[in-house]
């Protein structure tokens, strides 16, 4: 795969990564081109969600290990077939941060060959003074600011699809909130297509509108109706009079998607706990 400008392809034994040269000899001083070894034994990493990610140095890089999520994760772990997949996120956060839509600063991109299999790792530049969005609206009763940053929430998420960028998992916890700034993360899975169908940008909004909704299903948050609208207000952007005819159409099907997914969320949590039991 081809570098983005500024980045090195190191080639070593079992090794392919993409690399900031800025970095080149950071790195390789703290032997975190094979970041592996750092993951083996450890039993809670800083952060755990669909990758794991640990701080390194101070808290001055973050280094996440791709891992599968379900069943998946139970029978291959961190092992991928798919090589190229953390290079691609690598890619689309260089192309996101040139074009200023908030980020994490891309630092390197490791595959580790394993037999038939890669092992994956994004190591990025931490960003401190950060919560997820979920986090944040828990923490949060000022009306303003949460009004602010929901708003400034759409207007992000549009810019990254008006840049056709449809992101693999966009959830609150996809969002970071720093102060008044909001940072969309974890592209892993995701893909670009300019320009971005219509189709694929609602199918990314109503994705975050189901996390929402499982979170309130859960008690974990209450969004009011303004601020439901804050986040629409800031994602439109003077095209609300073509966003306003898709979102009716998609809106008429709403209660019935509601249903399937707290079915969903049902099923999903009886399976885990029937999981959890069987290999107990």
């Amino acid at each position: 795969m081809k570098p983005p400008p500024g980045f090195s392809v190191i080639r070593e034994p079992y090794i392919y990564a993409l690399v900031d040269e800025n970095w080149v000899p950071y790195l390789r001083e703290r032997g975190l081109l094979d970041p592996s070894d750092l993951f083996e034994g450890l039993l809670s990493p800083t952060f755990k969600g669909r990758g794991e990610l640990l701080l390194v140095d101070e808290e001055v890089l973050v280094i996440k290990r791709n891992r599968h999520g379900g069943i998946l994760g139970f029978l291959l772990g961190d092992l991928f077939l798919d090589g190229s997949r953390v290079h691609r996120e690598l890619l689309l956060l260089w192309r996101l941060k040139k074009a200023e839509v908030p980020t994490l600063v891309p630092v390197a991109s490791i595959g580790k060959k394993v037999g038939l299999f890669w092992k994956q790792f994004l190591i990025t530049q931490y960003l401190h003074g950060a919560d997820d969005m979920l986090s944040f609206l828990q923490a949060t009763t000022d009306a303003k600011r949460r009004l602010t940053v929901l708003k400034r929430a759409g207007e992000v998420v549009s810019k990254m699809h008006d840049l056709g960028v449809y992101h693999g998992d966009l959830q609150l916890k996809n969002l970071l909130v720093r102060g008044e700034e909001v940072f969309v993360i974890d592209l892993d899975k995701s893909k670009q297509r300019i320009p971005l169908p219509m189709s694929m940008r609602f199918k990314n909004l109503l994705r975050l509108m189901r996390s929402v909704e499982k979170a309130e299903a859960k008690g974990l948050i209450g969004l009011s109706l303004k601020e439901k609208v804050a986040f629409w207000l800031g994602y439109k952007k003077g095209k609300g009079h073509i966003y306003k005819r898709e979102l009716r159409k998609r809106l008429k099907l709403h209660p019935f998607r509601r249903l399937i997914w707290r079915l969903g969320w049902f099923l999903e949590g009886l399976i885990s706990r029937l999981f959890v039991k069987y290999i107990a």
